[in-house]
């Protein structure tokens, strides 16, 4: 191949280039003109405003349950260590918890708090997934005693 067939290659190679470029400008315009990235737009708006909506109702459930949990354990009155529990609330990625709630058997509603924690849980597992939450790894829980009549953290 001489000097001036490749140069007409290249030519011809550019004049594909500049053309293919041309058609895909003309494409972007229509597309443009078309309202397909201001429907993209509006679609990606009400997608972030439920997705907010939702983490707002996940938190404002896991409040509404902070307080039944409150209500349910009692003020953690004890006449020895035995009667002192301990849950679990806010559950981690790694198997442990956010934070630990310290109860006596003697005047809570046990059955309803087990069951208000495991549902709190279930709703903070769901808020960390929805938020996309950088998960830390939770802490260990610390041993209880019944001290001056009342559960407490060692």
């Amino acid at each position: 191949m001489d000097q001036q067939e490749s140069s007409s290659i290249q030519s011809s190679n550019l004049v594909k280039i500049i053309v293919a470029g041309l058609i895909g400008v003309g494409l972007l315009v229509a597309t443009i003109s078309s309202g397909f990235f201001s429907d993209y737009r509006a679609h990606s708006v009400a997608t972030w405003q439920k997705y907010s909506a939702d983490i707002n109702d996940v938190k404002s459930r896991l409040k509404t349950l902070g307080k039944e949990i409150k209500i349910a354990r009692g003020k953690s009155v004890c006449k020895r260590d035995l009667e002192c529990q301990v849950l679990g609330l806010g559950a981690k990625q790694c198997g442990k918890f956010k934070d630990f709630l310290v109860y006596s058997t003697v005047d809570s509603n046990e059955p309803k708090l087990l069951e208000l924690v495991k549902e709190f849980n279930l709703a903070h597992e769901g808020l960390m997934d929805k938020a996309f939450s950088i998960r830390k790894c939770g802490v260990d829980p610390v041993p209880i005693l019944c001290v001056n009549k009342l559960c407490r953290p060692q």
